[in-house]
């Protein structure tokens, strides 16, 4: 049954266009997915693009802390087939890393909900690593919240690589002296206090293992 012009809200009665440019200015996904089942307007608006919006509030997500170049790097790493030494050398570390790279933001809806799966994790354990770290700041900025939150990025980017490449499994081999030369050139690309960071989630994480509770 339609609505009556009368009953819609100021919201509803502008054009679809302007509805779904409103739509996509969210920085939430969980917000943007309450808003359109409140509104039928809001909803057909939603449904007309719905892909390219949902893209727009996820990256929006990540903007708010920074960490867009971590996530879609993150979704790269997983999807790499498995490489050797030589290629995980050049296409980690040389590429990847590369100052002003620039990653695929058209998203597939499954790299949509595994990319926003990650942030909600990633989200929660800078949250509670925050409220470890120092009696005195329980409450970090945003700012300071977003670098927790890209150390996190950069450790689980780690953890990917390490399928393709023993750079963390140190174990007596052969391929001992490139692994090490690997996880130094890794290391490299990041600043002194970034690798701090690294050894502190590390730290952070071996703790939750060992006493979860």
């Amino acid at each position: 049954m339609e609505h009556s012009e009368d009953r819609l809200s100021r919201l509803e009665r502008l054009p679809v266009e302007v509805r779904s440019l409103i739509l996509s200015e969210s920085d939430c996904i969980a917000t943007l997915m309450t808003t359109i089942r409140a509104s039928p307007g809001l909803w057909r608006a939603y449904s007309q693009a719905r892909r390219s919006i949902t893209i727009r509030v996820l990256l929006n997500q990540l903007d708010a802390h920074d960490v867009r170049d971590e996530a879609l790097l993150m979704m790269e790493i997983v999807q790499l087939p498995l490489m050797d030494v030589k290629e995980f050398k050049n296409s980690y570390i040389d590429d990847f890393l590369k100052p002003g790279q620039r990653f695929n933001v058209n998203l597939e809806w499954s790299e949509i909900i595994t990319i926003n799966k990650l942030h909600h994790t990633i989200t929660r354990f800078a949250d509670t690593y925050s409220k470890t770290i120092s009696d005195t700041t329980p409450n970090p900025s945003v700012s300071e919240m977003g670098r927790i939150m890209r150390a996190m990025y950069h450790f689980e980017i780690h953890l990917a690589c390490a399928r393709v490449h023993p750079m963390f499994h140190l174990a007596q081999g052969p391929n001992d002296e490139v692994a090490i030369a690997n996880m130094d050139g890794v290391l490299r690309k990041f600043a002194p206090w970034e690798n701090e960071q690294l050894a502190s989630i590390w730290c952070f994480f071996v703790v939750m293992v060992i006493n979860p509770g």
